[in-house]
């Protein structure tokens, strides 16, 4: 069955993810469409009456929606680019998908507070792992 638009948002937010945050619409439609494998070649063969297919036409009202929401940022022109609000998206998707039990609230709350700090870290965290001795020098005058 042919997946709704909604349902094609956050493979399409994955997909980006995939090819470094940004791309084309031919470079990120195939890898969206790879995330349903169940789709038949009939479906996947339909198309609408001027001959464009209904599926990369739901791709790309899904990434409408998404520029709507803040998850995609489409201001240069046939550019898709992933937000940082379309990468939270898809990590607390990951998150859920992780059949958690219910007392392990606390876990994942711990999990998202980590992966948070990790991202508004990122550049000091990057600068840390070319320079390591810059960060650990006061270390080295204890021993």
């Amino acid at each position: 069955m042919m997946p709704l638009s909604n349902d094609i948002e956050v493979p399409l937010l994955e997909a980006l993810i995939e090819i470094g945050g940004e791309g084309t619409p031919r470079a990120v439609c195939p890898l969206v469409t790879k995330r349903f494998p169940k789709l038949t070649e009939s479906e996947l063969a339909e198309t609408y009456k001027r001959g464009e297919s209904k599926l990369i036409g739901r791709i790309h009202v899904s990434r409408f929606t998404l520029t709507q929401k803040g998850e995609i940022d489409n201001s240069r022109y046939g550019i898709w680019a992933i937000t940082e609000k379309g990468r939270k998206r898809v990590r607390v998707r990951s998150l859920d998908a992780l059949k958690i039990k219910k007392g392990d609230t606390v876990v994942i709350e711990n999990i998202n507070n980590i992966v948070d700090a990790i991202i508004e870290n990122r550049e000091l965290i990057q600068e840390h792992a070319k320079h390591p001795k810059i960060f650990f020098a006061e270390d080295d005058k204890k021993t």
